[in-house]
């Protein structure tokens, strides 16, 4: 089975004190940037603890929340993206 290429997104907030990185494939990534509307759970880190949270993307923008509230609003230009090809 081949590998797909990975794309990782990692976000701050709260003065750069809080972060979450969430990896997705090409594909999904793609929808991302279609403005499709994406949903998923990734960790996050806030003053050593460690949470989940929700990333909801629609028309290229970002809402990240966990269960205290918002977190991160913004468009997906604010966001460090990499992209890793598949190894080999």
């Amino acid at each position: 089975m081949a590998k797909s290429t990975q794309v990782s997104l990692h976000a701050l907030w709260g003065n750069g004190d809080a972060e979450s990185t969430l990896v997705v494939t090409q594909k999904v990534w793609d929808a991302i940037n279609a403005g499709e509307r994406v949903k998923r759970r990734a960790s996050a880190a806030y003053e050593g603890k460690r949470f989940w949270v929700y990333w909801f993307f629609e028309e290229r923008e970002l809402l990240i929340s966990d269960h205290e509230g918002d977190k991160f609003i913004g468009g997906i230009s604010e966001l460090h993206v990499t992209i890793e090809p598949p190894a080999g």
